[in-house]
């Protein structure tokens, strides 16, 4: 497959966006290196040198939102271009990220190698993607269609945006009816990949079986836990993977892409894919803006 990378016409002015706030804490800059700048004439024999640049805090967390993105349950099973690079993992070689439309424009005037550079210098910053030990980048959690824990799971929305996981254990474990579903196995906290990486207030619980599943969301669905929609992890990926086909569909009509509003769950809606096309946004059930 040829790579819809090459060519001048492949690569869009795209426009870096930029947060409000770095979700990352700080740390040491990426120094990075451009290409050889010309030199000026002259008679003297000197070598040139690579001007060295940095990212900000905000160019690391933009960086890093946009790889997120790429391995997203609402971009990575759409992608074909990605998904063909993939290996038998699943993870995608640093080289085919770094060559995306999107990462030129958030990492302007590096080569390649470079952009490569910023990628792995980020990626261990999150929570939802990580560096294989031959430096390539695969999702941590299993695609939706292959998760063996979407029946034990409950998708829940509403809740606060700046909990961490502690305190929304305490939130769950605080309800009258949590000895019905708890233990509580595990929370996944979902970010808002449209913006700044901040938590959205959705959240997967994962708890021991599919009984205390069912428990948990007529729990929420009592009012005993506060939130705005309770629904069983399995049925959750099906209705979003069912919103993303209708409105495909719709694209493909020529009817456009709905609402524009961003998916239940956190990642970015109406963001490009690796080759720099125009994905719809899902119509997702939190309607994130």
């Amino acid at each position: 497959m040829a790579s819809p990378f090459e060519g001048a016409n492949s690569i869009p002015q795209v426009q870096a966006e930029q947060s409000s706030e770095s979700t990352i804490p700080a740390q040491e800059p990426v120094t990075l290196s451009s290409p050889e700048l010309p030199q000026a004439e002259s008679n003297d024999n000197v070598a040139s040198e690579s001007v060295p640049f940095e990212l900000n805090d905000k160019q690391k967390t933009a960086l890093l939102r946009q790889i997120e993105y790429y391995l997203c349950d609402l971009s990575f099973p759409y992608d074909e271009f990605l998904q063909s690079k993939a290996d038998a993992s699943g993870a995608i070689p640093v080289s085919v990220l770094a060559d995306s439309p999107r990462v030129q424009a958030l990492v302007p005037n590096a080569s390649s190698e470079d952009r490569a550079v910023a990628i792995k210098a980020v990626v261990p910053e999150s929570d939802s993607i990580e560096l294989t030990s031959d430096g390539q980048v695969k999702r941590l959690h299993p695609l939706p269609s292959e998760d063996p824990k979407a029946s034990t799971s409950v998708y829940l929305a509403g809740l606060p945006k700046g909990a961490t996981e502690e305190a929304l254990r305490e939130l769950l474990l605080k309800s009258n009816l949590s000895d019905t579903y708890t233990p509580i196995v595990s929370i996944r906290r979902q970010r808002d990949l449209q913006r700044d990486r901040s938590f959205t207030g959705h959240i997967f619980v994962e708890v021991e079986t599919a009984e205390k599943a069912a428990a948990l969301v007529k729990a929420a669905n009592k009012g005993s836990i506060t939130c705005t929609k309770a629904k069983i992890l399995k049925d959750y990926y099906e209705s979003q993977a069912q919103s993303i086909k209708e409105q495909r569909e719709r694209r493909a009509k020529g009817g456009g892409s709905g609402s524009g509003k961003g998916p239940a769950g956190g990642c970015e809606g109406g963001q490009q894919s690796s080759n720099g096309k125009k994905r719809p946004a899902p119509e997702g059930e939190s309607g994130l803006v």
